[in-house]
């Protein structure tokens, strides 16, 4: 009797991979994400079912037990998650103990065993099945047809290069720092006076506007408007509302009008990328900087769901190799890149997004590591102004670095927080919360954001209050780039939920509690310029 292919240690050392890129395909994730980790995984499988192998003289054994060790390994990290905060005892004492008990029991079973023909057929056809379950939709939405996403800012009187000045072409820093909440919610929610930090930008020529609110309510929607000086809303024209395609958001962050306009101008672009995918690099961007020591977006959430996830942070391997202080070490890296820009003789764009004071926390008030025991000993209100109150004391540090030079040649940088703090309501279940049904008090805290503005050699009467991030760059290449590119009134709009990305509604004065219908009415915006947003104003 022919044996059987012994496949399934590796097909179900796959299964996870193809899984979590078949679970995320909505999210636009880059083939080379996903086949690193799948080459590594099978790899390793490869190396040690050859040892196993040698050690029982039994291929079909060491098959056999090598299934048995992948799956404990890789489901550990789901089934931690799900009964952690259940469990009446240490989650990974009872959970080591079963995995354990399980692994002994199977592998005593194995060694016994006379004929494993049969369970090797069975294991083979199971492993397969699962694996063309998600390779299916895989392909399948590969194949589908993804129309690219419609210019965005069409019809702009952009600068012409052949009359701007290169003395007016400063260097421009555009920074986010992520769910960073507005004064009003700090003062509202947290009983947290940031006037410090806002008093100190303006002590030194920055304008803040304190009555701002963002054009959309989550990071990619958010920066994709700003980046492109255009609201999304015409999006909707070619993508359903029903649509969780995220593809056609993130190709307007890799490659954005902002960056395209400034580099007819003469800038080198720089991109000082977050370990969120979107904007981690950038190919359009001259320089990018990745921190180098860190695992993909992709491989952090797989690894998190398997054995050595939960048992990093038990035993204290995640205070040097974890997540988290790979993300403090990665903040230190993108300031510390940030501060080299300047040195660049050429006119300089730089685009960088921090991940703070954005969770997880793994900052102190004072910028001590957090892991997630010491978070625990505070509430999350806590640790959100822990955190925001390091942010606040790095970004002085930067705006101080970045002015030091001599005052003829101080850049432009205009520093927004891109979205709010999540509600706590989002928190609990942000895939089916319903943001067409949420409250007041929800809105303003998602959509309230910082924005301030450092704009040197211009006066400031072109700011106002409520002056938004559709409209930052417009006014940019307006002053110091002779543009004439009208401004856009400003306007807030939510999606319904996440999949329904492309069904927008919006959000008006009364319910952010803010007056933007005074500035808007002074705008004088042709149709053309109306339908760039696609929605006309109210």
């Amino acid at each position: 009797m022919a044996r059987r292919l012994l496949l399934h240690p590796f097909l179900f050392a796959a299964y996870p991979v193809v899984f979590l890129f078949a679970q995320n395909l909505t999210e636009d994730v880059k083939a080379n994400a996903v086949v690193w980790p799948l080459l590594f995984v099978l790899a390793v499988v490869t190396v040690f079912f050859g040892l196993l192998r040698f050690i029982v003289r039994d291929g079909t054994k060491a098959a056999a037990l090598t299934s048995i060790y992948v799956l404990l390994f890789f489901s550990y990290g789901h089934v931690f998650e799900g009964v952690r905060h259940v469990a009446v005892v240490n989650t990974n004492v009872f959970l080591l103990t079963l995995w354990l008990a399980i692994g002994v029991g199977g592998t005593v079973v194995v060694i016994r065993a006379k004929n494993l023909e049969r369970l090797t057929s069975a294991l083979n056809l199971i492993a397969g099945a699962l694996v063309l379950m998600n390779v299916v939709p895989i392909v399948a939405h590969a194949l589908k047809d993804h129309p690219p996403p419609p210019p965005a800012a069409q019809g702009l009187q952009l600068p012409d290069p052949s009359t701007v000045d290169e003395a007016s072409k400063r260097d421009i820093y555009y920074i986010i720092f992520d769910r960073y909440a507005n004064e009003k919610t700090l003062e509202r929610l947290f009983d947290f006076d940031n006037s410090e930090t806002l008093d100190y930008l303006e002590s030194l020529g920055f304008y803040v506007a304190h009555d701002t609110a963002a054009n959309n309510l989550k990071t990619g929607h958010s920066i994709a408007s700003s980046l492109n000086m255009s609201y999304l809303n015409y999006l909707s024209k070619t993508y359903p509302p029903q649509s969780s395609e995220y593809a056609p958001i993130y190709r307007l962050l890799r490659d954005f009008k902002v960056a395209r306009v400034l580099k007819t101008l003469g800038y080198r672009q720089y991109q000082i990328g977050a370990w969120w995918n979107p904007t981690q690099e950038n190919q359009q961007a001259d320089v990018s900087y990745v921190y180098g020591n860190a695992l993909s977006e992709f491989s952090q959430v797989l690894l998190k769901s398997t054995l050595w996830g939960p048992l990093s942070e038990e035993f204290g391997i995640a205070r040097s190799y974890g997540f988290r202080p790979t993300q403090a070490r990665r903040v230190q890296y993108q300031f510390e890149k940030l501060a080299t820009v300047k040195n660049d003789p050429a006119p300089t764009f730089t685009f960088m997004h921090m991940l703070l004071p954005h969770p997880p926390i793994v900052f102190d008030a004072v910028g001590n590591l957090v892991l997630p025991d010491e978070e625990k000993q505070h509430t999350s209100k806590e640790n959100y102004i822990n955190q925001l109150i390091y942010t606040n004391t790095r970004m002085r540090e930067m705006v101080a670095d970045l002015l030091s030079g001599p005052d003829d040649e101080d850049p432009i940088i205009i520093i927004q927080s891109d979205e709010g703090p999540h509600p706590f309501r989002l928190q609990r279940n942000e895939d089916a919360y319903d943001w067409f049904e949420a409250r007041k008090s929800e809105l303003r805290e998602k959509l309230l954001i910082l924005n301030a503005y450092y704009l040197p050699g211009v006066p400031h009467h072109d700011l106002y209050e409520t002056i938004s991030p559709v409209n930052s760059f417009r006014l940019v290449f307006n002053l110091y780039f002779d543009a004439h590119i009208p401004l856009l009134p400003d306007r807030s709009f939510v999606y319904r939920d996440r999949a329904h990305l492309y069904q927008f509604r919006e959000v008006y004065d009364e319910a952010l509690g803010i007056d933007r219908a005074t500035h808007n009415a002074e705008i004088t915006c042709s149709p053309s310029c109306l339908r760039i947003g696609g929605v006309p104003p109210p």
